[in-house]
């Protein structure tokens, strides 16, 4: 399972619950399958490191490295390996076939490992199952020597509007979501059915004493006014976090950061803020913000694995 593993998680990639399941789901209805994983990406590719595509014996596929020819030619590879049965490494040139390419016209490089998983190698079901488990519980995992990442977890402060409509966006980009406020009455289940964890503080101070930040947490600070922004900033610029984005004007910016300052932070501690928070596409409703947010989420969430 070193190549199984190691093809999974290479170069730190954030890995989908799902995908796993459907590993599962063939593995347990008897059949095998290949598992291409795109490796290595030089130049314009359809698709990058860590792209993946489930083929089976019919020659269906899950998952994609890119379309038209180069999909094709993977299928046609990956067949081959249900006679073999061994793992593979196959480079392919993006060009026209008059320079030695494939026939398209992108002009980069990919490398693709496949990978034949075995049905009757009982121990692919039972790694697959492991991983799942550590994704439900937004947890990391460790098989063998490598080490497989959770989706990451989002945790936002505040349970306004804007985290309403971010929490149910997040989630469908597979973050774990933790959503904080002191107020019960906004900080509840009705109000967020989708979250993984609720947490209600007495305040908004010290509330990260029981709160496990680590470099895979995302925190968004979405709380109902600066007082409780410069609060929840201090203590977020003490943590791991990955990602840390505060809402509002610059001006607003402006007021936390100076009272921050006469605390000890300086302006090479807020570098890692992002404020005004989201891509800038000119939102204005909560639902276009939480938009905007979700985009930078994602944006930061793929540059860590490149």
């Amino acid at each position: 399972m070193v190549i199984n593993i190691y093809n999974n998680i290479i170069l730190g990639e954030i890995i989908l619950k799902e995908f796993y399941k459907e590993r599962i789901d063939i593995l347990k209805s008897g059949e095998s399958f290949v598992l291409a994983a795109i490796i290595d990406s030089q130049g314009s590719t359809p698709r990058k490191i860590g792209a993946k595509m489930i083929i089976k014996k019919d020659g269906s596929i899950i998952g994609t490295v890119g379309g038209g020819k180069i999909e094709a030619l993977v299928i046609q590879a990956g067949g081959e390996l249900f006679d073999t049965k061994i793992t593979v490494q196959k480079e392919y040139k993006l060009q026209e076939v008059d320079n030695e390419g494939i026939g398209m016209a992108c002009g980069g490089n990919v490398s693709i490992l496949f990978e034949y998983v075995n049905v009757e190698n009982n121990i692919n079901i039972e790694t697959y199952e492991s991983i799942v488990t550590s994704f439900e519980k937004g947890e990391s995992s460790t098989v063998q020597i490598q080490s497989i990442c959770n989706q990451g977890r989002l945790y936002l402060f505040g349970a306004g509007h804007v985290s309403q409509k971010l929490a149910e966006m997040a989630k469908e980009i597979d973050f774990m979501i933790t959503v904080v406020d002191d107020r019960a009455e906004f900080a509840n289940r009705k109000r967020f059915p989708t979250a993984d964890e609720i947490i209600v503080p007495q305040s908004f101070e010290n509330c990260f004493v029981d709160i496990s930040i680590d470099n895979n947490s995302y925190i968004a600070i979405l709380t109902r006014g600066h007082a409780f922004d410069l609060t929840v900033l201090k203590q977020s610029l003490r943590t791991e976090a990955f990602y840390i984005g505060m809402i509002g004007s610059r001006r607003k910016r402006d007021i936390v950061y100076n009272s921050l300052k006469e605390e000890g932070f300086t302006m090479e501690d807020f570098i890692k803020v992002h404020n005004p928070i989201g891509l800038e596409i000119g939102a204005e409703t909560p639902e276009e913000i939480a938009v905007s947010i979700s985009a930078e989420l994602i944006k930061v969430r793929g540059e860590r694995i490149k």
